[in-house]
């Protein structure tokens, strides 16, 4: 039997035994563990720009909006609405021809405005022309306006119209007659001297059934014009369109 001195030994080499296993534990877990990296920054990522979008083209050209004519007694007067596409450029010294005639009936007859009209950039404005006895008894009109040339803005002043009423003075039991379209006229810029055409294009809901014209000599730049249009009806209007534009 072991005497205390062997188990004291024994004891000893036990303790020493698991201290060195301990360490060597340890050791091994620290030769084992990875030394943290630094972080690298995610990128910063800019919202990107947007394009910008293109502009709208400058469509230079002249659109028909809508054409009818009014007739009473012997008195014909075709008319038209026209407007300029064009954002930039104004439609110069347009000359307009209107073909009137019946559906299966004689042939049309070719009949020109009385003068040339501009149209500043996205302006709309009526013309007209007279017929009087030559196209009796006719229903059916098509208009084809031809633009003289393109200048910038400034080469057709825009000329404000307000106030504008419109009455029958002779209606008929069918509706036909004459009447007036008035409006109050305005332009700073108008040159002295130019020639105003204020036009009038009478409707019966959606349709041009009648019109007239009437010219304004524009002197030295002046207040606000009251000009009185008279205008002729195929049907009695429910409105009038009154514009006015320079004419050249």
């Amino acid at each position: 039997m072991p005497n205390s001195a062997q188990l004291r030994n024994a004891f000893c080499v036990v303790v020493c035994f698991l201290m060195v296993f301990w360490v060597a534990s340890l050791s091994g877990c620290d030769s084992g563990r990875s030394t943290p990296r630094p972080r690298t920054p995610l990128p910063t990522v800019s919202p990107a720009t947007p394009s910008p979008s293109p502009s709208s083209p400058n469509v230079k050209q002249i659109d028909v909006v809508s054409m009818g004519l009014g007739a009473y007694d012997l008195a014909v007067i075709p008319v038209a609405l026209l407007h300029n596409e064009s954002t930039q450029n104004a439609a110069l010294g347009i000359s307009v021809t209107f073909t009137v005639g019946r559906r299966g009936g004689t042939s049309p007859r070719t009949v020109p405005s009385d003068v040339t009209y501009d149209i500043p950039p996205g302006g709309t404005v009526a013309v007209t022309a007279d017929c009087t006895d030559a196209c009796l008894r006719d229903t059916s009109v098509t208009v084809v306006p031809v633009v003289g040339n393109w200048g910038d803005a400034s080469s057709a002043p825009s000329i404000a119209v307000s106030a504008i009423s419109s009455s029958c003075v002779v209606c008929g039991s069918s509706g036909s007659g004459h009447g007036q379209a008035s409006a109050t006229v305005s332009g700073e810029l108008i040159p002295s001297g130019s020639l105003v055409s204020v036009e009038a294009a009478c409707y019966r809901g959606t349709h041009i059934v009648g019109g007239g014209e009437h010219l304004v000599d524009w002197g030295t730049p002046r207040a606000p014009l009251q000009v009185a249009v008279a205008t002729v009806v195929s049907i009695r209007p429910s409105r009038c369109l009154v514009t006015a534009t320079l004419t050249s």
